[in-house]
């Protein structure tokens, strides 16, 4: 029994070393052991032991709308708003929309809960620690642009192979090579980019989601755009001219 994923054993090795442990794991099935989200933010809350009534109340109201936004959008399971929203300003700065958003993250590509709470309390590069010591002055809520750079510098790298590997290099290509109109607009296909590398139904990128994750950082109005500008469009898509929003290529293209 392992405590994390075959490939996470591997990732220091060269090349050649971690083929040849994807060639072993190939041999096995893996069982992952996913305890509930409710649980988790639970966890979460707990781990960072805000001190709510320090807050600005504007945070702690927000933080609350949020949360129930968030799981009435479903990304949260089967809780229900009224008895899960007083966790929003629990998890402060993480925004409602990125909890369930970084753990699957981490369950897809890290090492599950040892990958999340070090994500909280180490002091890694785009990290919770690392966006409040950059904040001390002004802190703002942890969004899915900053989680897409987390996953960036921390989980990726150890990613050499497979419709993930060859969907983050056009992901990479875009970023380096493409102007984009605005940092709203920079922001948005970041958290669409994520989103698709995630690929979970629960998880889509529709106009309510992004509306949700970006209120009070960009405007509902840019975030309709996105779907109308001729700059995002070259690497956007709709399926069958219809929302959710997703990369081009998709990952289930380059399966």
């Amino acid at each position: 029994m392992l405590h994390q994923g075959v490939s996470a054993y591997s990732a220091g090795l060269d090349t050649t070393a971690r083929r040849e442990w994807d060639k072993v794991a190939g041999r096995f099935e893996e069982i992952i052991y996913a305890q509930p989200l409710e649980q988790l933010t639970t966890l979460v809350a707990a781990t960072l032991n805000v001190n709510t009534p320090a807050l600005p109340r504007s945070f702690s109201e927000e933080g609350k709308r949020a949360m129930a936004a968030a799981v009435r959008c479903g990304i949260y399971g089967s809780s229900t708003a009224s008895d899960f929203s007083h966790l929003g300003p629990r998890i402060f700065p993480l925004h409602p929309t990125v909890l369930p958003v970084l753990v699957r993250a981490i369950r897809k590509f890290g090492q599950n809960e040892r990958s999340l709470f070090s994500f909280l309390s180490a002091s890694e590069p785009m990290g919770l620690q690392h966006h409040v010591e950059q904040r001390r002055t002004r802190l703002e809520p942890y969004r899915l642009p900053e989680l897409f750079e987390y996953v960036r510098q921390n989980l990726m790298p150890s990613i050499s192979t497979g419709s993930a590997y060859i969907y983050w290099g056009f992901v990479e290509s875009i970023l380096s090579s493409t102007p984009f109109g605005s940092a709203e607009e920079e922001s948005v296909f970041k958290a669409v980019a994520l989103l698709t590398l995630l690929d979970a139904p629960d998880l889509p990128a529709t106009e309510e989601f992004l509306r949700l994750a970006f209120e009070g950082n960009i405007s509902s109005r840019a975030i309709s755009q996105v779907w109308t500008n001729e700059a995002p469009r070259r690497f956007l898509r709709t399926r069958n001219g219809a929302r959710p929003l997703f990369m081009a290529p998709h990952l289930s293209q380059s399966r």
